[in-house]
């Protein structure tokens, strides 16, 4: 702390530790064009995705992935646990009906 008001005093940039003021960003739009295109690249149908189609798909899966989370966050809170499994994310897909094979933990 000393040595920082020293360098202020001289003259010297003293570098910040707080951060910017950043535009909060919904999560979903942390989901990026290449990995939207890997998960239709493997249904194996889909060739090519239009540019402005990303938005959209993000702004479809978001309410399916905020669903799958909160009950998959539940069930690890109900094993008294802070970390979310592999084993928790499959049950929660099988809760919602949704079976997802090839799965190993």
């Amino acid at each position: 702390m000393a040595r920082e008001a020293e360098k202020a005093s001289s003259g010297e940039r003293v570098a910040k530790r707080h951060g910017k003021d950043m535009k909060k960003k919904s999560k979903v739009e942390g989901i990026s064009d290449a990995a939207i295109r890997r998960l239709a690249l493997r249904s194996q149908s889909v060739l090519q995705i239009s540019g402005k189609a990303y938005d959209q798909i993000r702004k479809l899966v978001e309410p399916h992935i905020s669903e799958t989370l909160r009950e998959a966050i539940l069930l690890a809170s109900s094993d008294q646990r802070a970390t979310v499994k592999t084993s928790d994310i499959e049950l929660a897909l099988r809760g919602q009906g949704r079976t997802v094979y090839g799965l190993r933990h």
